[in-house]
């Protein structure tokens, strides 16, 4: 099986511009724009990506390079304590969604690049596995505050579990 799939790290064309928007005098290294895609014939329409200005977003020091990353993972997170009303909370985990939904993506096209295609079902059943292995004490933990406290103090664990998460990806890189 032949996979499609491909991600690209577009340089800067504008470096300076971009460190100034970080409020850095210069960037330290080169920095490229990342994304991935299942339609590599469309890369040529990917060579004038814009950032969103109602995003936030980070640098990631790589080996590569400076990555542009969106952090709205972990802020989409924030807010779900504060909210009581089912149709709220619906539309926020549904824009939520968009954050998760690429990191979930990007994972499985990884395995399927790494993973012969004679195991790829054994590669992507692993992944899926260890996804419902890091859920389980999750739900647990979630469900011991929703006894206590009511529903919405529940996702807190979501948001620490996800602080947790973007502070071990930073060790791991060190």
């Amino acid at each position: 099986k032949k996979s499609t799939t491909v991600d690209v790290a577009f340089p800067s064309a504008e470096p300076a511009k971009l460190a100034a928007a970080f409020g850095l005098p210069a960037l330290p290294k080169d920095a490229y724009a990342v994304i991935w895609t299942t339609t590599p014939w469309t890369l040529p329409a990917n060579q004038a990506l814009n950032l969103n200005p109602a995003l936030v977003y980070a640098l990631v020091d790589t080996q590569r390079g400076l990555y542009i990353v969106a952090v709205a993972l972990v802020a989409s997170l924030v807010p779900l304590p504060l909210i009581s009303g089912a149709i709220t909370m619906g539309a926020v985990l549904f824009v939520a969604g968009f954050a998760i939904s690429p990191t979930m993506i990007g994972a499985m096209s990884l395995i399927e690049r790494a993973v012969p295609s004679a195991r790829l079902s054994e590669g992507l059943a692993v992944v899926h596995t260890g996804i419902a292995a890091g859920l389980a004490p999750g739900a647990a933990t979630a469900g011991i505050v929703i006894d206590r406290y009511g529903a919405s103090p529940a996702y807190l664990v979501a948001l620490a579990s996800a602080v947790a998460a973007v502070l071990a990806a930073w060790a791991a890189r060190n």
